[in-house]
């Protein structure tokens, strides 16, 4: 009798971690974070110059694969050319930067 009602707290205490990390992790991807210093390396590797991070992208500028950091940026491109955009990295299967520009 008293393995059943253990098992069975230990059952409802798992599944209400499960659900709280869960949550905690959606609510984190929805906010979004900035991360200057990967994305600043990231443009400066494709030929910009000129960077400036103007803050925190959008959740709508990223693929849902890489929301986690969302850093918005204007920066000159190789053919001197203005540009603005986001860096998207995820959070730890997708940690690459990739960058989406405006249109």
């Amino acid at each position: 009798m008293k393995n059943g009602k253990l098992r069975k707290i230990f059952n409802a205490l798992v599944l209400t971690g499960f659900v709280g990390v869960a949550g905690t992790l959606s609510v984190e991807t929805m906010i979004g974070h900035e991360n200057a210093p990967a994305a600043t390396q990231t443009l400066k590797q494709m030929g910009y110059h000129d960077i400036k991070i103007t803050g925190k992208g959008s959740y709508w500028s990223c693929s849902r694969d890489r929301l986690w950091y969302r850093t918005a940026f204007s920066a000159v491109n190789g053919n001197g050319v203005k540009e603005t955009g986001t860096a998207c990295a995820g959070f730890v299967f997708y940690p690459a930067t990739t960058i989406k520009l405006n249109n």
